[in-house]
């Protein structure tokens, strides 16, 4: 699986539960111990870390 398919497929993973319980970021992020700022970068797709591509 190409590196940016496999980026998006697990963007959408992140996406749906929260889509499905209509929870923020924040929400969501309490219930796994993750941050917002990291749970809203792996749902736009972007690297971990902060990390830019390009």
């Amino acid at each position: 699986m190409p590196k940016d398919a496999a980026v998006e497929e697990f963007a959408g993973l992140v996406r749906a539960p929260k889509a499905r319980e209509g929870r923020s970021y924040e929400a969501l992020g309490r219930r796994l111990s993750v941050s917002a700022s990291a749970l809203h970068r792996s749902c736009s797709g972007a690297p971990p870390g902060g990390v830019r591509r390009g």
